[in-house]
This record gives C-alpha cells, sequence and structure tokens, in this order.
C-alpha cells in the first residue's frame, strides 16, 4: 500500500491515521489545485484575474452580460464550433451544453433554418465558477448582411440576489473567445456587463 496504517494511533484512540509519502501529499494538493478553472474570477473583490473588469450590478435584476460578436465565418460553422466547445467543457471543464426536455416536456431544438429568418441558430450553455456558483449563457447566431453571422451571447446569474458579479458575466464570454478561434472577432456590449450600471 502507499499509505500505511498508524497503529499505534489506533491502540490509544481507538481511530485510525494514515501515513503517507510525501509525494502523495504533493500530489493531491496539485490535483486540488488544478481543480480551479481558468474561467473564473475568483474572490478577490475586485478581481485581479485578466477580463474580470466589467463588474455586473443588476442590469436584468440579477447580474448579467451580454456581448455580440461579428464573425466572417457561416452560422452553420460558428453554432457547430461553438456548441463543441460547450458539449467539451472547455480546456478546464466548467462549462456545459444545455439540451433536452423542459420541465414541461417541451424540446424546442437549435436549429431555426427551416424558418427562413434571420436567426439560424438559439442554443444554452453554461458556466460554473471554482466556487460553485452557476451563469446560463444563452446564444443566437443570424445571418449578417453578407456570408458571415452575428452570435449574441448573453449570460446571467443564475442564484437568487445576485446584484453583482465581480466580472464574472463578461468573463464568461471573454474566456470563450480565447479558446474557441472562431469567436475572435469584433465583440460589442449591448447590455449590462458593467456598461449600464
Amino acid at each position: 500500500e502507499m499509505c500505511i496504517r498508524d497503529r499505534v494511533s489506533t491502540q490509544s484512540t481507538g481511530l485510525s491515521t494514515m501515513t503517507c509519502p510525501r509525494w502523495i501529499s504533493v500530489l493531491l494538493l496539485a490535483l486540488c489545485l488544478a481543480s480551479a478553472n481558468n474561467s473564473s474570477c475568483g474572490g478577490d473583490r475586485p478581481s485581479k484575474v485578466k477580463d474580470c473588469d466589467h463588474t455586473d450590478l443588476g442590469s436584468c435584476g440579477n447580474s448579467c452580460c451580454g456581448i455580440e460578436i461579428q464573425l466572417p465565418d457561416s452560422p452553420e460553422e460558428v453554432y457547430n464550433v461553438t456548441t463543441s466547445f460547450l458539449k467539451g467543457g472547455g480546456d478546464d471543464g466548467s462549462y456545459t451544453y444545455v439540451t433536452g426536455k423542459g420541465p414541461g416536456g417541451q424540446d424546442p431544438g437549435d436549429d431555426l433554418r427551416h424558418f427562413g429568418i434571420a436567426y439560424q441558430f438559439i442554443f444554452q450553455g453554461s458556466h460554473t465558477t471554482t466556487g460553485g456558483y452557476l451563469d446560463t449563457i444563452d446564444f443566437n447566431i443570424r445571418k449578417d448582411s453578407g456570408t458571415g453571422s452575428i452570435i449574441r451571447i448573453f449570460t446571467i446569474s443564475d442564484i437568487h440576489g445576485a446584484l453583482g458579479d465581480n466580472g464574472q458575466g463578461y468573463k464568461n464570454v471573454a474566456y470563450m473567445m480565447g479558446q474557441v478561434q472562431i469567436l475572435k472577432g469584433t465583440a460589442q456590449i449591448f447590455h449590462g456587463c458593467g456598461k449600464t450600471n
């Protein structure tokens, strides 16, 4: 065994303890540190983390952040790459793709192309911070006037009473833009993100 029971402490207290080699302790510490994700703003106020400088205060009742990105790629390409990122969890496992039936059994699907409108896709994801806070991220993708597309990304803090987000809403989107090559375009805040405080 890698760890050895300490029989002396068992005899004196009735409890057993484990003595482990130093390398196991270092490994466990490294695993704990690795579980912290790179897409969270953390607890410092104000946050010292990159892209956490757009603190929102209650723009949607709760804190929220809405960004549009103009992209040269087709709506289908943007949809496929973005949902793939969400399904994969991102590089730190903090993102998810949300799909399936709602509480009333509805499951509208992501593809809007059969409606013949500018909006081509609508879908949802989520982000969970290191501290366990959950944010919902809503997306829609529409055609622009040429061959490209515009993706609208809107994130809102899910916990009730989240007046301030310490910049997390903006960070949710900015982090994706840094990780997903296709999302590297001209971004514009259209609501929240500290812009309308």
